[in-house]
């Protein structure tokens, strides 16, 4: 769960997150708000006026069919990544069309493109180019009622002329230039004054644009995945950034401005190598989700106390011996990581403040035993002690009783660990990667248990039925 999370908050900008999306039949995808996702053009000519959103994406599609028109009620087309020549003159009769995706379509004619798409008076959010493309034509600048663009060049473009197109769309707010592979931005850049989204995620940037200091309104900034060695103090004073990525870069240092931005809710500085945090990182008040994993860091400023809304928490692969007391009154805090730190004690790090701790992930630490102090939690749920070094369990495990899913994978049990038969609330519990031998008759004790993964533990197939024996219904994996 934890992965996912993390993954949401890196996506793109542009393409609009569908939540809860859960497969249903062939060619459908059902969306959480119960709109359909018709994912073949087959199926959705069969009830036309039910269509709002359709993905055709990887589809090998040269020719868009007229009968395209039919879908009158079509919102949100995605035609990326096919081999479109043209679009077809009944495009226009889209009218209700308000999302069009068309990247990497490098046949298209993009100056008759763009004279059909201007009649799309609803269409706000637009996506298209290729690795090839080099420029715009004059036609792109009547699409005046685009707010959101996703852009692909060639990564040599000059993007003065890009960015002067751009200018004159009175209503753009969001911009995806990611994965371009920019070395460097133009300065024109600062002349879109209404951004409040600028996605440059996977470039090749070495240098944050000084004049982007000019873009006031913007709310939500991504530079992840660049090469870039330094973060301008300026970014402090964009105070209604609610979003900041700056992970996977070359930085040593974090500007103690960015504590100004009392609006921000999401940090990534994750993949660096900075060695310390400015004094008042706990000026980041509406803070929720914090990645600061995989740097060089070996203490936390004791301010770290005041992020009273922290939800997600990830301290993973530093140099940590210590951690503040405040990291034990954080009463928001739903997920903590604290994997890869084998230094670090952990004697204040929990406490029964932490009301709304579920997770909590500590992989990769050599324990040979558990921490009591896991103890203190009321209502932990999801226990990740993978790749340590643990034989044995002591027999406080049982205070973990409202622990739902224990990973014990990667370490050196030779037995059974029947501590764990106490966890009654128990419903997943992973011990791959050990050296198991015997099922305890015992095991029945876990009736709640619904999955149990045992994969490279030399267990006999007579203790396999053993567990299905105990436990009707157990998904066994091994």
């Amino acid at each position: 769960m934890n992965n996912i999370i993390k993954h949401i908050f890196n996506t793109g900008l542009i393409i609009t997150l569908l939540s809860t999306m859960t497969l249903a039949q062939d060619g459908f995808l059902a969306k959480g708000d119960n709109t359909i996702i018709y994912k073949k053009l087959s199926h959705a000519l069969k009830e036309p006026n039910k269509v709002q959103v359709l993905d055709l994406k990887w589809q090998y599609i040269r020719y868009l069919p007229s009968e395209i028109a039919l879908f009158e009620n079509l919102k949100d087309l995605n035609l990326s990544w096919n081999k479109l020549r043209r679009l077809p003159k009944v495009i226009t009769r889209l009218q209700n069309l308000e999302k069009l995706e068309l990247i990497d379509n490098s046949h298209l004619n993009l100056r008759l493109l763009f004279k059909k798409l201007a009649k799309l008076k609803n269409l706000q959010e637009l996506s298209f180019g290729w690795n090839k493309l080099q420029s715009l034509p004059k036609e792109f600048t009547q699409l005046d009622n685009l707010r959101a663009i996703g852009l692909r060049f060639r990564h040599d473009t000059n993007l003065s002329s890009i960015f002067d197109k751009l200018g004159k769309l009175p209503k753009l707010e969001k911009l995806d230039m990611q994965r371009n592979y920019f070395s460097k931005m133009a300065p024109e850049l600062s002349g879109l004054r209404n951004l409040k989204v600028l996605n440059l995620h996977s470039n090749k940037l070495e240098k944050v644009p000084s004049r982007l200091n000019r873009l006031k309104k913007l709310q939500r900034l991504d530079f992840g995945n660049n090469n870039l060695k330094e973060v301008p103090g300026f970014i402090g004073g964009f105070s209604d950034l609610r979003w900041l990525d700056f992970s996977v870069n070359k930085l040593e240092s974090f500007p103690g401005r960015v504590g100004n931005l009392k609006k921000l809710k999401h940090l990534n500085i994750s993949e660096n190598s900075i060695s310390e945090l400015p004094s008042n990182i706990g000026g980041l008040r509406a803070l929720k989700y914090f990645d600061a994993s995989k740097n060089q860091l070996t203490e936390l400023p004791s301010s770290i106390k005041n992020l009273k809304k922290v939800e997600y928490l990830d301290l993973s692969s530093n140099y940590f011996k210590k951690l503040p007391k405040g990291i034990a009154t954080l009463p928001m805090l739903k997920t903590l990581n604290l994997s890869n730190n084998p230094d670090l004690s952990f004697s204040n790090v929990f406490s029964e403040k932490q009301l709304k701790l579920r997770e909590v992930l500590l992989t990769g630490n050599n324990f040979e035993s558990i921490p009591k102090s896991l103890a203190k939690l009321p209502n932990l749920r999801v226990l990740n002690l993978e790749t340590n070094s643990l034989k044995k369990i002591d027999k406080s495990v049982a205070n973990l009783k409202t622990v739902k899913e224990l990973i014990l994978a990667k370490n050196a049990f030779s037995q059974f660990p029947e501590e764990i038969l106490q966890l009654t609330n128990l419903e997943v519990l992973n011990l791959d990667f050990n050296r198991i031998t015997y099922i305890p008759d015992a095991i029945s004790s876990l009736t709640n248990l619904k999955k149990i993964s045992l994969r490279y533990n030399p267990i006999s197939s007579r203790d396999i039925r053993k567990i299905k024996a105990a436990i009707p219904g157990v998904k066994i994996i091994r």
